[in-house]
């Protein structure tokens, strides 16, 4: 006999029955082999595992003798989608009808007062409705076209997952082989990919969010389709070769007449297992064989059974029986192409780029052949969601504005090596404090424009029909329940492809799974984390594992029952959580310590270069000092907390090693030390700024170059702030600026200069008036008089501008500050991080 055409026909998971051993049975594959003999009307059936084999007749045998309908448990049939309204749709009678209905109302109407109180409060102030607006030139400054295309490839790529399978289908792959791990190294690539693009393109942290959200999201919907319609492959791959055996079955069934003998037997190499699985539990099958031997329904299988088991040629009849068992196995296996609402749409018809991207625009994350749908698009319902999408985020931009980003812009002195621990524990809890309210309104605004607004919209519009996007679950009682309520489809996918996959795949316990289930969360979670700040911290991933005690302990007699003070500790965590975080992502700003940049020649000038923690040099500062120069401790400092941020920072030597001494000798005449010769005027120092600048661009490999002057260096900042150098700039108690030089400025200007009418009050970041120390605030060389004229010419310039008054300070506070003094410091910090933030939003 040619051992070569034997062939795997049967291997797939077998019906449910009351019985353990039976539900056990129905997990685990069933190898039979058919082979062919030379001899018509002969039949040689061979079985691997005798006792999964006996398994499968007594079941058949219970479901004919019990009348039950068989029904097969397939794995990817776990979840059920049904007809549902999300729970704060107005469509919804539950939620219309609900007794808090008015409450939902009022808090809308609370908002809107907000926004016409602000835009009232803005109008008065800045002359416009939007304020300040930084935050909406963060998210359009830059690179909006290319974040479309990006979104755009990030898309269409997705279709290679499609091309695997329809390989797959084709016969060329096996998913069960190579093709899960093809698949698997795309989705590493394609994840590794967009997030690498994010670090190159170096975009600010909201086209960040954007593209990393939207590409896990198209990560998991490539997983779920290929992880569908490979077991698809393999259930069609098994359901194809038993309907080819099976019509050879049905041609020797045919030709029974004509042939000598019909004889099947039992392999020779089988001859022991089965014999020690008889005498094993003969006793047990013997009961069961009993139990059921009262009806004729049942015989034919019982006598199959056990002519297999005894290895004795199996009589025509019996091959018959043997036909009808296939059949029923290949009705179930076709049961499990099919989808669970129709019979039309089965694998593999659904290879199509059509279906295909029919599922990757749907609001769902885990694929199934056939979903719910509505008979119709609601286009009214749409706009209706459309108009409180972007409703809804004009209300958080504003949030943000107002009483967020102020206050995460204070807090970048949180991280900073000269303050003390007790020092910052002193400052973390009005930080806290202040970010409390702010955060929880974004939470909630955030999941409201996510699930109710959009989902709901890209529901309606693919005629989605089940919109349980989540549920109630502001009234959680514990972690698990706030993770299976907030977010469905996430929890959908996790539930499917982790939890479930990790008990079939790799056997592990429930409380094993549900471990790495928590766990594979957390670190996307903190993978969003390290692209926005670009370094890993590790404290969401702390923060979203503390959940799983928390958990246990809402299981305890003490917590079991007391659904109030478990929603109290919910609440709890969802208030400090995001506040917390906030307050940890900050770097602040150094007064003293050992400068960590080194001096390298750039060109032919020294300079002081230090490096942001990635070592790129796309975004650069070039930091023009006062007449104390580069080699000034405090420069230096300054320098490295720039680069801290994020920024590669270039600061040269404008001197030509002649700077002024930080402690003049007496009858230093600072005059005569500018004016020369040799002097420190125009033409000497400029060539040098300028070529520094050159060297940036070309051998250094900046992109984008912000400048910084400080006093003395303000002049040749503001004179770089032309078409072909430098994209933005800041200036602190700048010097000598000339009328002319302001009003021809091409970009952003920030100034921070000594004020006259408001201090700081350091303690609580609240703007006083302070009448004892009006006298000690001068400027003598930017005074109120230049300052005045400067707003009106930078208003005529039509550039973006900023101009910070700091009381109770003198001119040069922002390097040479005594920081021992609490306004001076807190000034010298504000001016920091206001040339940080400015950067960050222009450069």
């Amino acid at each position: 006999m040619d051992q070569d055409k034997q062939v795997d026909l049967l291997q797939g998971h077998l019906a449910a029955t009351p019985s353990s051993s039976e539900t056990e049975a129905a997990e685990r594959s069933v190898p039979i082999k058919l082979q062919e003999t030379d001899r018509v009307g002969q039949y040689l059936l061979t079985t691997e595992d005798a006792k999964l084999l006996k398994e499968v007749f007594r079941r058949n045998a219970y479901l004919e003798r019990s009348g039950m309908t068989e029904k097969r448990r397939f794995r990817f049939r776990d979840l059920e989608f049904t007809r549902q309204l999300s729970t704060l749709d107005r469509q919804n009678p539950k939620f219309t009808s609900s007794q808090f209905h008015g409450f939902f109302t009022l808090f809308w109407l609370g908002v809107a007062l907000l926004l016409v109180k602000v835009a009232a409060n803005n109008w008065r102030i800045y002359g416009t409705i939007w304020g300040k607006n930084e935050i909406i030139r963060l998210m359009f400054r830059k690179d909006v076209l290319v974040l479309g295309l990006t979104d755009l490839v990030l898309c269409l790529s997705t279709v290679v997952c499609l091309g695997l399978q329809r390989v797959i289908w084709r016969g060329y792959l096996r998913w069960s082989g190579l093709g899960w791990v093809v698949q698997n190294i795309w989705q590493t690539a394609y994840l590794a990919g967009f997030i690498w693009w994010t670090y190159h393109r170096d975009w600010p942290w909201t086209h960040t969010v954007f593209i990393v959200l939207h590409c896990l999201t198209m990560l998991m919907k490539q997983h779920s389709y290929s992880s569908y319609n490979g077991y698809l492959s393999e259930l069609y791959s098994k359901r194809d070769l038993l309907m080819t055996r099976l019509k050879q079955l049905e041609k020797q069934i045919d030709h029974r007449s004509a042939s000598t003998g019909h004889t099947s037997a039992v392999h020779t190499d089988l001859g022991s297992e089965l014999t020690h699985l008889k005498r094993q539990d003969d006793a047990q099958r013997s009961a069961d064989m009993e139990d059921l031997h009262g009806t004729r329904d049942t015989d034919h299988i019982l006598s199959l059974a056990e002519t297999i088991e005894n290895g004795t040629p199996l009589e025509p009849s019996q091959m018959k029986s043997l036909k009808a068992l296939l059949e029923r196995e290949i009705e179930l296996l076709s049961e499990g192409l099919r989808g669970q609402f129709s019979s039309s749409n089965h694998y593999p018809r659904n290879l199509t780029l059509g279906n295909f991207c029919d599922f990757i625009t749907l609001p769902i994350l885990v694929y199934e052949l056939e979903y719910p749908r509505t008979e119709r698009v609601n286009w009214s319902y749409v706009a209706e969601k459309t108009a409180a999408t972007f409703g809804t985020i004009v209300v958080m931009i504003v949030v943000s504005q107002n009483w967020i980003y102020p206050v995460v812009m204070s807090t970048l002195r949180m991280k900073e090596e000269g303050l003390t621990v007790q020092q910052r524990l002193q400052e973390f809890p009005w930080v806290l404090s202040d970010l409390l309210f702010p955060f929880m309104m974004e939470y909630l605004l955030a999941f409201y424009v996510i699930w109710e607004c959009v989902l709901n919209a890209l529901a309606e519009i693919t005629q989605f029909a089940d919109r349980g996007f989540y549920a109630d679950w502001w009234n959680s009682v514990s972690w698990d329940q706030f993770a299976r309520d907030w977010n469905r489809p996430v929890h959908n996918f996790l539930l499917r492809h982790v939890y479930h996959s990790s008990i079939s795949s790799f056997k592990l316990s429930r409380v094993s799974a549900s471990l790495v289930t928590f766990f594979l969360s957390a670190c996307i979670h903190e993978l969003i984390m390290l692209c926005i700040f670009r370094r890993l911290r590790g404290y969401l991933l702390f923060l979203q594992m503390s959940q799983l005690p928390l958990v246990s302990l809402s299981r305890t007699r003490l917590m079991r029952g007391r659904r109030l003070i478990g929603n109290i500790f919910f609440w709890l965590g969802i208030f400090t959580g995001p506040s917390l975080l906030c307050t940890c992502c900050s770097v602040g700003v150094k007064h003293e310590g050992e400068a960590k940049g080194q001096f390298q020649q750039v060109g032919d000038v020294e300079a002081y270069i230090s490096h942001p923690a990635d070592h790129s040099t796309k975004r650069a500062i070039l930091l023009l000092t006062d007449v104390i120069g580069h080699r000034f401790i405090n420069a230096q400092l300054i320098a490295d907390q720039l680069a801290a941020n994020g920024y590669f920072v270039v600061m040269p030597d404008l001197f030509h090693g002649d700077p002024v001494p930080l402690n003049r000798p007496d009858g230093f005449d600072l005059m005569a030390w500018l004016k020369g010769p040799p002097g420190h005027l125009p033409d000497r120092v400029e060539p040098v700024v300028q070529m520094v600048f050159e060297e940036m661009k070309s051998s250094l490999g900046c992109e984008r170059i912000g400048a910084i002057g400080y006093c003395f260096g303000a002049k040749y900042a503001i004179r770089m702030l032309q078409p072909g150098g430098c994209d933005v700039a800041y200036l602190a108690h700048p010097s000598f600026v000339e009328i002319d030089e302001l009003a021809a400025i091409k970009g952003p200007l920030s100034i921070a200069a000594a004020g006259q009418f408001f201090a700081l009050f350091f303690k609580r970041f609240y703007l006083v008036t302070n009448k004892d120390i009006r006298n000690t605030e001068t400027d003598s060389i930017f005074p109120a008089p230049k300052r005045h004229e400067s707003e009106d010419i930078l208003a005529k310039t039509g550039q973006p501008y900023q101009i910070n008054l700091f009381s109770g300070v003198q001119h040069g506070f922002a390097v040479r500050g005594d920081i021992s003094k609490p306004i001076i410091r807190f000034a010298k910090e504000s001016a920091f991080t206001q040339a940080v933030a400015w950067f960050n939003q222009y450069l």
